[in-house]
């Protein structure tokens, strides 16, 4: 059987056979040593169904078992700058750099949820072991929840009015009404004129 598919685990293999893992793994050794079989190395492996979810894209782009698509640009990118559009408008006094993060944690997130939504949270049958993409969804949605706190900070900062600025800004007005007057009115007119105003 190693023969004939040496790219096959140890323990698929042990199964059809009726050997155990170890003494495949003992015979695969040693035909490898022999030269009868190459090694296979872990870029030829394929993905096995554990690990197939968070499988990230290889250097020239190719997907590697993509399944929920959190690392792939091809799927993050247009929610990516959806979501920037958004908080653009949202947050218009804050660093754009900070936006962008912001924005792409937002797009994983929503990947990660669809899956999470489509597949469930528990996997394994018996096990009950978490699904790597939900611990993934969870440590994004964190930070997401801790820099949005940050963003509305800053946003709010922004738009806080400085008591100087406003300050400057009245003295201006009122400098600006005092040179509308006709010469020789007296100061008492912009007074007046402020009182029907309000």
């Amino acid at each position: 059987m190693l023969t004939e598919s040496p790219d096959r685990s140890a323990r698929s293999i042990a199964r059809a056979s009726g050997a155990s893992h170890t003494h495949v793994g003992d015979i695969r050794r040693e035909l490898i040593s022999a030269g009868v079989i190459a090694a296979v190395s872990a870029e030829q492996k394929p993905a096995t169904q554990a690990s197939g979810n968070l499988l990230k894209q290889t250097p020239d782009g190719e997907l590697l078992a993509e399944r929920h698509g959190a690392y792939s640009e091809r799927r993050v990118g247009p929610r990516r700058a959806r979501i920037l559009e958004e908080l653009r408008q949202r947050f218009t006094g804050v660093d754009d750099d900070l936006l962008l993060v912001q924005a792409h944690r937002r797009a994983q997130l929503e990947l990660l949820s669809d899956w999470v939504d489509e597949h469930g949270v528990i996997r394994g049958g018996k096990r009950g072991e978490i699904t790597a993409a939900a611990t993934f969804a969870e440590r994004i949605a964190v930070s997401y929840e801790r820099q949005h706190e940050r963003l509305v900070e800053l946003q709010s900062e922004s738009e806080t009015v400085d008591p100087m600025d406003a300050l400057n800004a009245h003295l201006t007005e009122m400098a600006a009404k005092r040179e509308a007057l006709p010469a020789g009115e007296p100061d008492k007119q912009i007074d007046e004129s402020e009182e029907r105003d309000d």
